[in-house]
């Protein structure tokens, strides 16, 4: 919770997306079917099809499709996620790594964020390239030197997600955490 505060400051895919307990709790039918009503349409949705397709593919959406209500064109434009524009640590306790038979043997977390371009960027691809080579797998290049070569990491792994116009590359992994500092 944290990082994502800290990280998309103010960005809508920031805010919290389960619900509050008393609303998810009270859910019913009626209430419900009221939310769906309000995006759960046509306009606000894409038919993504793949693979060798039969030619009868045609009339089979308009069989199950053509007759559903277009509804109103409700989706939102995300505001690009701005630059950081100072580095920001947060540090947190996880008391399920900790070795209590042999503590200088218990594990950490990093999770480094940077913001990259968002989906609707060319930029987005090499970025995308990048991640695969840097930190995808376990022949990955980040693996290799800090995991094999430095015994710094027992595994990491790279992201990246430019849905929703906020751009986040990340990378994420479990150290040793007497060499915390040295694997940042």
């Amino acid at each position: 919770k944290a990082l994502t505060t800290a990280f998309c400051r103010g960005h809508p895919t920031g805010i919290f997306k389960l619900g509050k307990e008393s609303v998810v709790s009270n859910a019913n039918e009626s209430n419900l079917r009221t939310f769906h009503s309000r995006g759960f349409h046509p306009n606000n949705m894409d038919l993504l099809i793949a693979g060798a397709l039969p030619p009868e593919t045609t009339d089979f959406i308009e069989k199950y499709f053509a007759s559903k209500n277009p509804g109103q064109n409700t989706r939102i434009d995300f505001p690009k996620l701005l630059p950081l524009e100072d580095k920001v640590i947060i540090y947190e306790s996880a008391p399920d790594l900790y070795n209590e038979e042999s503590p200088q043997e218990s594990s950490a977390r990093i999770n480094l964020c940077f913001v990259c371009p968002p989906d609707s960027s060319r930029e987005i691809y090499p970025v995308r390239i990048l991640s695969q080579i840097l930190g995808v797998g376990g022949s990955s290049r980040l693996f290799r030197r800090l995991g094999l070569e430095m015994g710094l990491a027992y595994e990491i792994n790279t992201s990246c997600n430019g849905e929703y116009n906020r751009g986040v590359f990340e990378i994420d992994g479990s150290v040793p955490s007497k060499r915390l500092k040295e694997a940042i």
